[in-house]
Parts: C-alpha cells; sequence; structure tokens
C-alpha cells in the first residue's frame, strides 16, 4: 500500500515539475520576443535620429556628402517625399517607381494629400510604416515658389542592410538623391 501512495506522490510531484518547467519555458519565450521588438524599436529611433541629424547637417551650401545609415528592423526600402509637396497638399506621382511598393504608394499619396507631417517612410515585405518628417528635405534644385512639383519622391533599396545617401547643401535646406555609381 506504501508503495503505490509513493508512486502517486511522485507522479505528482512529476506533473508539478512539468508545469513550473513550461511556466518558465513561455515566460522565457515571451520575454525574448518583447526584447526583439524593444530592440526593432530602438532601432528604428535610432535610425529617425540619425537620417534627421545627417539631413540637417549637410545643409552648407555647396557641400556634397555620402551618408550610410543602418536600416533599422528588416526594412529593406525607404522613400522620401519632398518637404514642399507636403506644404502644398500636392501627392507625388509614384508611377516610376518599384512596382513592389505599388501597394503602399496609396498611402503615401493620400499621406501628402491631406498634408500629415511625414515624408520619411520604411518598407519591408509586409507593411510600410511612416517613420518621421523632416522639412529640410529637397529632391530637386527646384525654386521653393515654383508652380507645379515635379514627382517628389524617391525610393530606394538597402545595400547589405545599410542605405546610401548622396547629401548636397542647398542653405537651408539639403538635396537628397541615390548614391551615383
Amino acid at each position: 500500500m506504501n508503495t503505490s501512495k509513493a508512486q502517486i506522490n511522485q507522479v505528482f510531484v512529476w506533473i508539478i515539475v512539468a508545469l513550473v518547467i513550461g511556466a518558465v519555458a513561455l515566460v522565457g519565450v515571451r520575454s525574448i520576443g518583447g526584447l526583439l521588438e524593444d530592440k526593432c524599436s530602438i532601432d528604428l529611433i535610432r535610425f529617425q535620429d540619425k537620417l534627421e541629424e545627417s539631413i540637417r547637417l549637410n545643409n552648407d551650401f555647396g557641400s556634397v556628402n555620402l551618408e550610410t545609415l543602418t536600416a533599422p528592423c528588416d526594412y529593406t526600402k525607404i522613400c522620401l517625399v519632398d518637404a514642399r509637396a507636403i506644404q502644398r497638399g500636392i501627392p507625388p506621382d509614384l508611377s516610376s517607381q518599384d512596382s513592389d511598393l505599388s501597394p503602399f504608394f496609396s498611402v503615401i499619396s493620400s499621406s501628402v494629400d491631406d498634408q500629415v507631417q511625414e515624408n520619411v517612410f520604411l518598407f519591408n515585405q509586409k507593411e510600410l510604416i511612416p517613420a518621421g518628417y523632416i522639412s529640410q528635405v529637397r529632391l530637386d534644385k527646384g525654386k521653393d515658389d515654383a508652380e507645379s512639383l515635379p514627382p517628389y519622391v524617391l525610393c530606394f533599396e538597402s545595400k547589405a542592410g545599410r542605405f546610401t545617401l548622396k547629401l548636397e547643401g542647398l542653405g537651408k535646406n539639403t538635396l537628397v538623391s541615390t548614391q551615383e555609381p
């Protein structure tokens, strides 16, 4: 009789041990997932700060610099919209851009049309996120008082997890273009 009672006690001990191990594993997996999300958020904030600082600091008239920024999280493409298009609410012509991005163009276009203060957009395979507004962004050397704007959007892909921007100072603004080969 004592042996069967001991066996029952031992089964309960093993059940409790299994439940404790399962709970610890579950908490651990959730914690690691949370850390990865936090890392992505921090990378995104760093990217936004670095991009804004680079554009703001490279506006000396005639200066030309290449700026390399690490792509945050798993974002592989970036689109910039000229700030003047947003100020005037003129949606950019996106027809000349990468067709892989076409599902997201309506988001950019309506954002500009509604004059939402967002002119930096990041893409991955699943989503588009607005990544800030930088008022000094210019995508051509046109005058600020021009009647109409050309298709003021520039999209490009990261290479080896990095975006390389050519920044040319225009005085109080910065001309942004892709790195020429």
